[in-house]
C-alpha cells in the first residue's frame, strides 16, 4: 500500500534575484534531482517551506533533497535518507510492538521488523483496532481477549496457530476461520454461534468455547481435536465419535446437554474413565456409543440407507430411529458380521437372508 511523508526545509537565497522554483525531489537511488518525475513544486520564495511527498511504499528506503532554482542556477540541499515505517491504527498496539520488536531502536517498526513479529499478547488492553497487523506475516500467537476490536485483518496467507479472543468484540468468527485455517488452538469464550465454520480448521487441537450462544456444534472434521471445553453452553447433543483424538472434555454447567455420542472403545477422563478426577458432563447426560463397523459390505449398506447427515458414518443417534432393516443380498453380498446392529435399539424387522453371518448378537 502507498503512503506519504511530510518534510520541512528552509531556503536562504542571497542577492536580489528571485527564487523561481523550489521543492523536494526524491528517489530510491542516491542524489535525486530535477530530471525525475518524483518532485514537488512549492511556492517559490526564501524562507521555511513544508512539503508532502506521496506515493511512497511501506518498508522502502528513499533519498530526498530540497532544491531551489533561479537565475544563478539549481541548488540542492544535502541528501537525507529515510524509510517508510509500518503504521498501526492503535497506539497501544504500536507501543507494544516497538517495545518488543524495534531491533534497531529507532522508535519505529520497519517492514522487516514487522515480519519478525511472532506473538502479540494484549488481553484486556482497550484495543479498538488491529489495523496494521497484516504486515506481521510471521504472527503465530495472538491474544486479544477482552478487547472491543471487531475485526482481525490477518496477513494472507496467515501463519496464525494460536488465537485467544474470548469476550472480545469480534463480529464474525467465520471470517477469522477463513483467514486462519491453520489454527491449532482457539480460546473463544462467549464468541461462537450456531453455524460456526469449524470445519475450516482441520488441524484444530484445542477449543474452548465456554459461554458461547451455541445450541449445536459440529466438530466432525476436526479430527486432530484433543481438548474441548464447552462449559455453560446451550447444546442438547454432542457428537464426538469422529474425534477419536480427544483426551479432555469439559461440558460442566451445560444443563441442556442430553446426549453425548462417542465411538465404541473411546475413553475420556471424567466421562467414562478416571472418574476420581471428577465428572465433566451433567449427571443427566446419556452417553451413547457408535459402533465400529468392521464388515465393509455391512458398512456400505448402513451408510447408503441410514446415514442421514451424509458424514460417512451411521451414529447411534441415527441408528436409534430405524425400525426395519432389509439387506439386499445381490447389492450387498458377502456380509459376514453384523457387529453394530445392536445400535438399532428400535429395530423391529431384520432381513439378512443369503449372507454368511456366523453370529448375531442383539443383546444390547
Amino acid at each position: 500500500s502507498s503512503t506519504s511523508a511530510v518534510f520541512e526545509y528552509e531556503i536562504e537565497w542571497p542577492g536580489t534575484d528571485a527564487v523561481e522554483a523550489c521543492g523536494l525531489c526524491w528517489s530510491v537511488s542516491p542524489e535525486p534531482d530535477l530530471s525525475l518525475e518524483t518532485i514537488t513544486s512549492d511556492t517559490p520564495a526564501s524562507g521555511r517551506h513544508r512539503s508532502e511527498i506521496t506515493g511512497l511504499e511501506l518498508g522502502q528506503s528513499y533519498r530526498v533533497r530540497a532544491y531551489a532554482r533561479g537565475r544563478r542556477g539549481i541548488f540542492y540541499s544535502e541528501e537525507q535518507k529515510f524509510y517508510v515505517p509500518v503504521t498501526f491504527e492503535s497506539k497501544v498496539l504500536e507501543e507494544y510492538l516497538i517495545s518488543r520488536y524495534d531491533s534497531d531502536g529507532d522508535g519505529y517498526i520497519s517492514l522487516a521488523e514487522a515480519a519478525e513479529v511472532d506473538e502479540i499478547a494484549l488481553p484486556d488492553a482497550g484495543l479498538t483496532s488491529l489495523g496494521g497487523i497484516g504486515h506481521c506475516t510471521a504472527l503465530r500467537r495472538l491474544d486479544i481477549s477482552g478487547n472491543p476490536v471487531t475485526r482481525i485483518p490477518l496477513p494472507q496467507p496467515s501463519a496464525l496457530e494460536e488465537l485467544s479472543c474470548g469476550n472480545s468484540g469480534i463480529l464474525d468468527m467465520n471470517e477469522v476461520f477463513e483467514q486462519a485455517k491453520g489454527l491449532r488452538r482457539l480460546s473463544a469464550q462467549g464468541m461462537l454461534k450456531d453455524g460456526a465454520k469449524l470445519y475450516l480448521l482441520t488441524g484444530l487441537e484445542s477449543l474452548d468455547a465456554s459461554g458461547s450462544a451455541l445450541s449445536v456444534i459440529n466438530t466432525k472434521y476436526n479430527i486432530a481435536l484433543a481438548s474441548l471445553t464447552l462449559r455453560n453452553c446451550g447444546i442438547t447433543r454432542l457428537d464426538l465419535f469422529c474425534n477419536t483424538a480427544i483426551k479432555a472434555l469439559d461440558c460442566r454447567d451445560c444443563a441442556t446437554l442430553q446426549t453425548l455420542n462417542l465411538l465404541e472403545g473411546q475413553e475420556i477422563d471424567g466421562i467414562n474413565r478416571n472418574m476420581d478426577k471428577g465428572r465433566f458432563i451433567p449427571d443427566g447426560t446419556q452417553v451413547l456409543y457408535t459402533a465400529k463397523i468392521e464388515d465393509a459390505a455391512f458398512k456400505n449398506f448402513l451408510c447408503d440407507n441410514f446415514d442421514a447427515d451424509y458424514d460417512g458414518i451411521v451414529s447411534a443417534t441415527e441408528a436409534a430411529e430405524i425400525e426395519e432393516m432389509k439387506i439386499d443380498r445381490n447389492r450387498y453380498s458377502g456380509i459376514s458380521s453384523l457387529h453394530g446392529v445392536e445400535m438399532f435399539t428400535s429395530l423391529r424387522k431384520l432381513s439378512v437372508s443369503g449372507q454368511n453371518i456366523a453370529d448375531l448378537d442383539l443383546s444390547e
